[in-house]
């Protein structure tokens, strides 16, 4: 272990590295902790009810009929050991996935110092990636625990690699293989440390002969192992919804886009490190140029050799084009952004700044100790910051994966905290609109958090609109509000916004039993949104209970025109025809039913209007 470069004289000793990782739990904690208080976001529901099933019947594991077959068959085991001890309780989740993040940064220090890092350089590495906000996906999001396990694995097959070189011992080479296939076992992305190794012999004087003895066997796993991996891999995850895009590419442009891909992330490991000064989800034009240069650098750092930062330089390239690969739609398309696909690749360029940090630090001369104590404080307190305001984006993805499951009073509290703690790294405009969206759906209408939207964004149209809406359905309105919002709604392509408004206002009216106010708001909505089957769905059971029952019939004959193979429509215009003792016409639709799948409920009503004809 390199010793030479330090600013302060720190030696590696038992005492040392207790106290190291201690701080690091506190750490730890005192970033991440709050994090028990999170919910669940998108896959995660899915996941606990895999893991009920399993808990039933253990040969579901390994069924392509899980909700999520993710073909990380180890991540999956693990997930379902945590619901064996502790439920479908969030929070026991959530740091679970803290735990293997503090052991991460653990071993990368161990790493750094068996690839000839001096024991300050690998700890600073190790609390940097500890606290590094570009990552935060990996953490903050329970399905991304197989990111974690994965870069777990990943750096322990590095460290048996290294241990192999070094000693000759056959127990090292049997750890890097195992390390390998638990890794792919739980993210496939961790076989890249596989080739990583052979460059990091080829740039730091290895026996290159000895090490191609120990590496090329594994060609005879790895085709086993990723059969495992993809036989075990529903086709609704993003690797294959990918490689079922590539034969629909043009080949050039899927290579322009591959290359924007990775100077896209590249840049983000550098823009949002430690700090979250722009949108995540958004890609600026100048990002691209920065990643760029950045992987401009990395090629700079790998040709002049600096030992050993040219070996995380690679790393870091290598282990981003997995994620680079997925294709440019695909990454475009995450609503908080790329940033778990940053987590295998961060240890690298955690370990570049580091380095950077350390090599800045002897140009000062006899300040150097307390300005790079300062500097490592400033950065540890900026990515306090950062983190919270990645906080505030997970709550804004945890509250749209509840109001998409209609449970609005979660994803309105969830929301504004989102708003609370994400400033303006949140989409503030869309969270707002989706928050007043489920507010005017309830029955106690709040319209604190609207007054504040049309503070924020005066100019902003979506929520004049949500306010016209509200005034329209007032009593003794007498139309100006709908009108102004014809208006609004031509003008400004705000209609679609109108609609899904009218469609949840109109839910507290019907609940209440003022059903006739709830048909006026769903005729209403399809004004604006013309033919969606479930507005037209309400519509008429909101006319049927007011007692509009032609009126209410004719909508279901409308909805039966629309979809003509639907049961549930065909059924229930079966089901009017009969109330309203035209058991001939009832009849008829429900011979229409049963023609699409056998109901018990339309055999029952076919058998009761043939014998009232």
């Amino acid at each position: 272990m390199k010793t030479d470069g330090q600013i302060f004289p720190l030696v590696s000793s038992r005492r040392l590295w207790l106290a190291y990782a201690g701080i690091v739990c506190l750490l730890g904690w005192f970033y991440f902790g709050d994090l028990r208080h999170h919910l669940l976001e998108t896959h995660d529901a899915d996941n606990f009810r895999d893991n009920a099933r399993i808990s039933q019947d253990w040969t579901f594991l390994f069924s392509l009929e899980k909700e999520q077959a993710s073909g990380r068959l180890l991540y999956e085991f693990v997930s379902f050991l945590a619901f064996l001890a502790w439920g479908a309780d969030p929070g026991w989740y959530h740091l679970l996935v803290v735990i293997w993040h503090v052991g991460v940064s653990l071993l990368l220090v161990r790493c750094c110092t068996a690839i000839g890092y001096n024991i300050e350089l690998s700890m600073l590495t190790g609390l940097l990636f500890l606290v590094n906000v570009a990552h935060f996906r990996g953490i903050h999001w329970l399905s991304s625990l197989n990111y974690v396990m994965g870069l777990v694995f990943a750096l322990l097959a590095l460290l048996c690699f290294v241990r192999r070189c070094d000693t000759r011992r056959r127990l090292w080479l049997v750890g890097f293989y195992g390390s390998l296939i638990l890794g792919a076992l739980s993210h496939i992305a961790s076989l890249m440390v596989w080739p990583f190794c052979f460059f990091w012999v080829c740039t730091q004087g290895r026996d290159l002969r000895r090490a191609l003895y120990d590496l090329l066997p594994f060609a005879l796993l790895l085709g086993p192992t990723l059969a495992v991996v993809f036989h075990f891999t529903s086709r609704r995850t993003s690797t294959m919804d990918a490689f079922h895009s590539y034969s629909a590419s043009a080949l050039v442009e899927l290579i322009l886009g591959f290359a924007r891909s990775l100077f896209w992330l590249l840049s983000r490991l550098l823009s949002t490190a430690h700090w979250l000064p722009l949108r995540s989800s958004e890609r600026q034009t100048w990002e691209l140029f920065l990643g760029a240069a950045l992987l401009g650098l990395v090629v700079y750092l790998v040709w002049r050799k600096p030992d050993p930062v040219s070996a995380w330089a690679i790393w870091t390239a290598l282990l981003l084009l997995p994620f680079a690969l997925l294709t440019e739609e695909i990454i475009l398309d995450l609503h908080i952004g790329p940033s778990r696909y940053l987590y295998f690749a961060s240890a690298g360029s955690c370990a570049i700044l580091a380095w950077g940090l350390q090599r800045a630090g002897h140009l000062l001369g006899s300040w150097r100790r307390p300005i790079f104590a300062c500097s490592v404080t400033a950065i540890l307190a900026i990515s306090y910051t950062g983190l919270k305001q990645a906080e505030g984006l997970t709550y804004y993805s945890e509250a749209r994966s509840y109001l998409s499951t209609g449970d609005d009073p979660t994803g309105i509290r969830l929301m504004r905290k989102a708003l609370q703690l994400g400033g303006e790294a949140v989409y503030r405009e869309d969270a707002y609109t989706r928050l007043c969206l489920a507010q005017i759906a309830q029955p106690a209408r709040d319209t604190a958090d609207l007054a504040q939207a049309r503070t924020e964004f005066p100019e902003h149209n979506a929520f004049a609109a949500i306010a016209l809406v509200i005034q329209s359905m007032k009593k003794g309105d007498p139309d100006q509000a709908f009108s102004q919002l014809l208006s609004i709604g031509e003008n400004a392509g705000v209609a679609e916004l109108a609609g899904k408004a009218y469609y949840n206002i109109a839910k507290p009216f019907a609940a209440d039993g003022n059903h006739e106010r709830a048909a006026l708001a769903y005729g209403r909505s399809l004004h604006f949104l013309p033919d969606r089957q479930n507005v037209l769905q309400r519509l008429a059971e909101s006319l049927w209970a007011s007692d509009q029952r032609e009126q209410a019939t004719s909508v279901l004959l409308y909805l039966v025109r629309l979809a003509p193979d639907d049961p549930d429509a065909l059924y229930k215009a079966a089901l009017a025809f009969n109330l309203q003792e035209q058991h001939q016409r009832a009849a008829e639709f429900c011979r229409r039913v049963l023609a699409i799948e056998d109901r018990a409920d339309a055999r029952q009503l076919l058998a009761a209007s043939a014998s009232a004809e």
